[in-house]
């Protein structure tokens, strides 16, 4: 039996999620995977549907975006047990954030510099902001808190991170910002 399938706005009201999100999640973090008409339309697949309201679920219980569609791929709709001390994961995000702990930690402003750049080039501000800067800030913290760190790399790390988020934000109302 063939499955039937839907259009993206059939999906959207099933889902309660608007077609601009359906379209970034596709886009992003390619959760859903559509098959195309021979006019370019897209069509939607019953299980399509079940990651869209797992991810909408995960994402209204306030994880970000980008680990719900992590865990949805996964299926993995729990997160993962913490671990002790900083986590440096797997994946290309976690690469990357420990290239910018380690930059940061060393006082190299031009190497911090291009790994920001880096990350934004790569992923969008939400995902650098929750899943990098936030999470490596606490860290760091907790590291100073330990003795691990010094009350110099936490100012130097704040003093980096917070100097080009506010740059970025200068430009949003212009509408030169992240998208």
């Amino acid at each position: 039996m063939i499955e039937p399938l839907m259009r993206i706005g059939e999906l959207s009201r099933a889902a309660g999620v608007s077609p601009e999100v359906l379209r970034a999640w596709e886009r992003r973090y390619r959760v859903i995977r559509p098959q195309r008409t021979e006019g370019g339309f897209r069509l939607y697949s019953r299980s399509d549907l079940e990651r869209v309201r797992a991810l909408q679920a995960l994402v209204e219980s306030g994880v970000p975006a980008s680990e719900a569609a992590r865990r949805v791929l996964a299926n993995e709709p729990e997160p993962p047990a913490l671990s002790s001390g900083g986590d440096d994961g797997e994946g290309p995000l976690d690469a990357l954030r420990v290239e910018l702990r380690a930059v940061l930690r060393a006082f190299d402003d031009s190497g911090a510099q291009r790994m920001i750049d880096r990350l934004l080039a790569s992923y969008d501000i939400e995902t650098v902001v929750n899943d990098v800067v936030l999470p490596e800030l606490k860290l760091l913290g907790d590291e100073w808190e330990r003795g691990v760190a010094t009350v110099g790399q936490e100012h130097f790390a704040v003093h980096i991170l917070r100097a080009r988020l506010l740059a970025l934000g200068r430009a949003w109302d212009r509408g030169l910002g992240p998208r």
